[in-house]
């Protein structure tokens, strides 16, 4: 498509997607609302490309909606960001006020029932809310009574905003054989890549850790075969709100990798489609929070675990020396250094 699609299209397009992710922003600066106008300002410079397309009838662009994104950077300066002011609030509270409390009542004289459900709800919100207060003032009265004596631990001091990682305690699929990796999950080379891994992993250990030579067999003479593995089929990643409030819930991004398969409780031959998810790897740690290097593109194939015998043979009877959770990943080309001209797109 954006090789058949004039330039100035993509641009106007690009920017206004721009500014609408700006402004949604749970927090703004002098810096974003400068991106805020600039993104507006790139659209208007190239929007009379959809009058020259045909793309609207009108010869102008004369629209409510569209002036009253000239207001929105001065709007937010003056009464903070859009979350405040907009109509989703009201709209929310319908089905919580309204839509909840009558599901709550028995559909008969329901408008009291409502008001009482709806009171007990504020009641136990509201002792949430102090609750919460009360702890984050326990809080502060710990940390201004701690004597920090320089800035090394002053810095130690500060909550560190981790990332947690979730997968199911069981797999979805507790044996997949070799054949199955590579027909419906398309992990052709699984097998190649999973003794490299060992190998590698193997001399990593007894390399690094000289005391490992006592745990670690000095050779793999007869390693066992492997005819299946467990395997996943969702990752969770929970990002935690980095400005510490706690009114604003964990973000959460979920990677599939799984076949095509079944519908659950389909008796016919209906199945679900198969998904691959395309995700951003960090492969040596050292990427910077934005831009694209140090990252690399790849698609998830498996997400497995290796059986204790494999590990055994290997790595040593040590479990603590063995893997937790694996993933085959097929990766992409490099991304190139700079974005696209025209869409910013690597």
């Amino acid at each position: 498509m954006i090789d058949h699609t004039d330039p100035a299209v993509i641009r106007a397009a690009r920017a206004l997607l721009d500014f609408l992710y700006i402004a949604q922003y749970q927090s703004h600066s002098d810096e974003t609302l400068l991106y805020l106008e600039e993104a507006l300002q790139l659209f208007h410079k190239d929007k009379d490309i959809f009058l020259k397309l045909g793309a609207r009838e009108a010869d102008n662009f004369n629209l409510p909606k569209l002036h009253s994104l000239l207001h929105y950077a001065d709007a937010i300066r003056e009464l903070g960001t859009i979350d405040n002011y907009n109509t989703e609030a009201t709209e929310r509270l319908h089905i919580n006020l309204a839509k909840d409390a009558y599901r709550a009542s028995n559909r008969r004289d329901f408008i009291p029932q409502m008001i009482v459900w709806v009171e007990r709800k504020e009641k136990i919100e509201n002792f949430a809310s102090f609750v919460t207060w009360r702890k984050e003032q326990i809080r502060e009265k710990n940390r201004d009574d701690m004597e920090i004596g320089n800035e090394a631990a002053d810095l130690a001091s500060q909550p560190i905003v981790k990332r947690r990682v979730q997968l199911a305690k069981w797999p979805a699929a507790p044996g997949v054989s070799l054949q199955t990796l590579s027909s419906d999950y398309h992990a052709i080379h699984f097998s190649t890549v999973l003794e490299w891994y060992l190998r590698l992993q193997r001399r990593r250990l007894l390399s690094e850790l000289p005391g490992n030579l006592k745990k670690i067999p000095s050779t793999v003479t007869d390693p066992p075969s492997i005819k299946s593995i467990p395997v996943w089929h969702r990752i969770k990643f929970i990002h935690p709100n980095v400005q510490g409030m706690d009114f604003i819930e964990d973000t959460q991004d979920t990677v599939h990798a799984y076949p095509k398969r079944r519908k659950r409780g389909s008796k016919e031959a209906d199945f679900l489609g198969e998904r691959f998810d395309t995700v951003l790897v960090n492969e040596k740690g050292e990427a910077d929070i934005t831009g694209v290097e140090g990252l690399h593109v790849g698609q998830v194939r498996v997400v497995f675990k290796l059986p204790d015998d494999v590990c055994s043979a290997y790595l040593g009877p040590d479990s603590s020396l063995w893997p937790g959770h694996l993933v085959y990943i097929e990766w992409f080309s490099k991304l190139k250094a700079n974005p696209e001209k025209d869409h910013k797109m690597f």
